[in-house]
């Protein structure tokens, strides 16, 4: 149905009845790659991502996008109800646009950038909220340590900054639970429900159960 020339290498990629695209080189003409996730006919194919990926759409009404080193589909989108008989792309790479018989014309954006990029801040924030956890614990502020602990959603580290709360208040000849009850009044349900999520878990194992 279709067929398209690398802009990057001498190959060439092909979309046909057979529910594949084929990848084929044109220093022998031998087919290197064949990429199948379609279930109907292919239709249009093209180069992307410096040649190192595919697009394709077909009869099914899907458009793929594939990796040509590891033949994996990377993501699949569903926009069409019928056959996506044309697919291009902007000189930006980062657009393109599909076109169906259910005659819609659909624009997609590459959101790869941004999602790596929020992947990452995220990482770095929770490097920093790990250093500041550690940092709490060794000053003994429990209750800071605690907050970042069910921030984080770690409840290995929540039950050790639980445990050393306990400990702390029985050192100091006070109520084991003083310091929690005056601190739980803060929390809001969600809080609450969290931390009675963590219990119900940490109380399946004996040693835990004083928690």
């Amino acid at each position: 149905w279709d067929c398209q020339f690398s802009p990057f290498d001498r190959v060439l990629a092909t979309c046909s009845g057979d529910r594949t695209v084929k990848l084929w080189s044109l220093s022998d003409l031998s087919c290197v790659r064949t990429f199948q996730g379609h279930a109907a006919s292919t239709l249009r194919v093209r180069f992307l991502g410096g040649g190192l990926q595919l697009m394709s759409s077909g009869a099914d009404g899907l458009v793929k996008l594939w990796t040509i080193r590891t033949n994996e589909c990377e993501a699949t989108m569903d926009g069409h109800n019928d056959k996506v008989w044309a697919l291009d792309l902007h000189q930006d790479g980062t657009t393109f646009v599909s076109g169906g018989a259910d005659s819609r014309i659909i624009v997609w954006n590459d959101t790869t950038k941004e999602l790596e990029d929020a992947k990452r801040d995220e990482e770095e924030k929770n490097i920093l909220m790990e250093q500041r956890l550690s940092n709490h614990l060794r000053f003994k502020e429990y209750e800071k340590a605690l907050e970042i602990a069910l921030e984080l959603d770690k409840p290995r580290q929540a039950l050790k900054v639980l445990t050393a709360i306990i400990e702390n208040d029985v050192q100091k000849g006070q109520n084991s639970m003083s310091t929690l009850k005056d601190h739980v009044k803060s929390w809001p349900m969600s809080r609450t429900t969290q931390v009675l999520r963590y219990c119900r878990d940490w109380n399946t194992r004996a040693r835990n159960s004083h928690v």
